[in-house]
């Protein structure tokens, strides 16, 4: 049997195999680009938002004069040293945590209203549904539905959250269906230890959902979204990212983290250069006073 022959028949025996299994042939592919599509529309895509804090050099409002004066001719001792210490630009470990810290999240979440998810329209972002989203601790946790009732009027009904077994293996919940009454668009909606106010575009939608989360759980969540790195340890920047399912969202996130936490630092280190004030003034008299005494004798 020459090559030809042999090849002939291999593809003869193939063109068989496949015959005989083509529903296995067919399936596989089929199930994964069902599988696939299944993927794309049922889990949310998230978009990821960076800030970078930088360090600067000289951040002592006592100037770099101050240290070298005190450091000139080897002297200043202490002095030049606790000086230098107050201008200290190198982020160290203790900073990069303050960053990742729980209270830190807590206060992002509440200035922008994190503890709410838009359920229904999905993959909207809140800017579309939402002028203003601010959630106190006394907000109910729970899932509220506005259905439309004329062009800017919304009827809310709610199943909040009375009570709640966290001690049980099982999370047990007991929940009431509640009538928030109505609310038109631009006016706050009667949910007591919330400001949400519905923007003009919110009158599209028939219905709109959205869940107000358990604040622990909402902090949980985007403790999660979180990364703080520091790229280079030669470097001094620390990098801050969010993931999120609204990219505005995941942007006003990590700009505000990046600016509570430069507010937090400044005003930690005034305090520091207050105190290391007062203690180098404190000093300057004593050596003024021993100057004074070595020149009377």
């Amino acid at each position: 049997m020459n090559v030809e022959s042999r090849s002939l028949l291999s593809g003869y025996r193939l063109v068989r195999a496949v015959g005989r299994r083509w529903l296995l042939v067919l399936s596989v592919p089929t199930v994964t680009v069902l599988l696939a599509l299944l993927f794309i529309f049922l889990v949310p895509p998230l978009f990821e938002s960076r800030a970078t804090i930088r360090f600067l050099e000289d951040q002592t409002p006592l100037g770099g004069s101050l240290t070298s004066a005190l450091g000139q001719g080897g002297g200043g001792g202490g002095l030049s040293l606790l000086a230098g210490l107050a201008g200290r630009s190198v982020p160290t470990q203790t900073e990069i945590e303050v960053l990742r810290s729980r209270e830190l999240a807590a206060v992002i979440m509440d200035e922008l209203g994190l503890r709410l998810e838009l359920r229904r329209p999905s993959r909207i972002r809140h800017g579309i549904v939402f002028q203003n989203v601010l959630i106190s601790d006394e907000a109910p946790e729970g899932k509220f539905t506005l259905d439309r009732l004329n062009e800017s009027e919304f009827r809310i009904t709610a199943s909040v959250v009375t009570e709640r077994d966290v001690f049980r293996p099982i999370l047990n919940e007991r929940r009431a269906r509640i009538d928030f009454g109505s609310a038109r668009v631009g006016e706050v909606l009667p949910i007591q230890g919330t400001q949400i106010i519905l923007s003009s575009e919110a009158a599209d939608f028939e219905q709109i959902r959205f869940r107000i989360h358990a604040a622990q759980d909402a902090l949980d969540d985007l403790q999660e979204l979180i990364s703080v790195d520091r790229p280079r340890r030669d470097a001094d920047v620390v990098s801050v990212r969010v993931r999120w399912t609204d990219p505005e969202i995941a942007a006003e996130t990590a700009s505000l983290m990046a600016t509570r936490f430069i507010e937090r630092r400044e005003e930690f280190l005034g305090r520091e250069y207050g105190r290391t004030s007062v203690f180098l003034s404190m000093e300057l008299d004593s050596l003024r006073g021993e100057l004074v005494m070595a020149e009377e004798n």
